[in-house]
């Protein structure tokens, strides 16, 4: 009985042996697995003639047996706050904002220029002295119309003396200024000016001799409407159609036929503010209820002015009712 127990012993020995052999064998060397060929795409001519040769062929149903795989959310942590989404807006059109006004460019601002003795012309850059003396004219014109503003009559004198100044700037504003507050009393000083050397003391008195509206001026306005400054023979222009006297008319007459156009539109108007009449366009009837207005030259329009003179000047007399000069005929 020992001898088969000792047998049966070493039998199931052996095979528990052999068993682990083979364990060790297939699991301590596993097999690699075969890698897995990859097919080359055909060049895009060739896919380009398989498409275009199967074009009449239907379309083969793909394989529905592999899943598109679900993309992977994060899950926020704890300390990350999730943002909730924005609900989307209507998207209105914008508004069309307008066009922003044009600006308005500086005026070009001449300089005072030098000509040297070869030609050239260069800038003349002013002096410490003419630069204070722009300033002192400055304040000496602001001063003036502060005193003509006040209409206080004993700054007369004051503005008086500086009509008399040697700058330009400052005779304009003190003019203007002694005119406001006196009237016809600066009369004698406007017309000291309208004969003075100085253009712009004289252009200022033209158009002061206007304001005060006396006949006393109208032999110096007669004298600057032969001037060869344009911009005074306007002034006079205007200025004859605020003196309220048939006197005027004939001054205004010559101004008709001026060179300058924008003087003989003024000398227009003034003659319509006098007379009430517009010698410059004649109406032709056409027919029933139907007529024209015809322009007709300077000369002719001069004309007609001189002859409606020569047949009415004695019997015009002013009028303060309707602020003009009338035909008043005696019977």
């Amino acid at each position: 009985m020992s001898s088969v127990r000792t047998h049966l012993f070493f039998v199931t020995l052996c095979m528990a042996i052999g068993s682990a052999l083979v364990f060790c064998y297939y699991h301590g060397h596993p097999s690699k697995p075969e890698p897995e060929k990859v097919t080359p795409a055909p060049p895009k001519d060739e896919a380009n003639i398989e498409i275009l040769a199967d074009a009449d062929e239907p379309p083969k149903a793909t394989p529905t047996d592999e899943r598109p795989q679900e993309p992977v959310i994060e899950q926020p942590t704890e300390t990350e706050q999730v943002a909730e989404p924005e609900p989307q807006k209507q998207t209105e059109p914008l508004p069309v904002s307008p066009k922003p006004p044009a600006q308005k460019t500086a005026p070009t601002v001449r300089m005072p220029t030098q000509t040297t003795r070869s030609g050239e012309r260069k800038v003349a850059r002013p002096t410490p002295e003419k630069i204070e003396e722009n300033r002192r004219a400055l304040e000496m014109a602001a001063y003036a119309q502060k005193l003509g503003d006040s209409g206080d009559p004993k700054a007369a004198e004051e503005l008086r003396k500086m009509v008399y100044e040697e700058n330009d700037y400052v005779k304009q504003h003190a003019l203007t200024a002694l005119v406001k507050i006196q009237g016809k009393e600066a009369l004698p000083v406007v017309i000291e000016m309208a004969q003075s050397e100085h253009r712009a003391a004289r252009l200022r008195a033209a158009y002061e001799l206007g304001k005060i509206g006396d006949p006393a001026g109208l032999p110096v306005l007669e004298q600057l409407s032969q001037s060869k400054n344009v911009v005074l023979r306007q002034g006079v222009a205007l200025s004859l159609g605020k003196i309220n006297d048939k006197r005027s008319l004939p001054i205004l007459f010559n101004l008709v036929t001026d060179s300058d156009e924008r003087t003989r539109e003024y000398a227009r108007k003034s003659l319509i503010d006098l007379t009430g009449l517009n010698m410059h366009g004649i109406r032709e009837e056409l027919g029933e209820k139907i007529s024209r207005v015809r322009f007709i030259p300077p000369a002719q329009e001069r004309a007609r002015w001189e002859e409606w003179w020569r047949k009415n000047h004695e019997y015009l007399r002013w009028n303060e009712e309707q602020s003009r000069l009338l035909i008043q005929r005696e019977l």
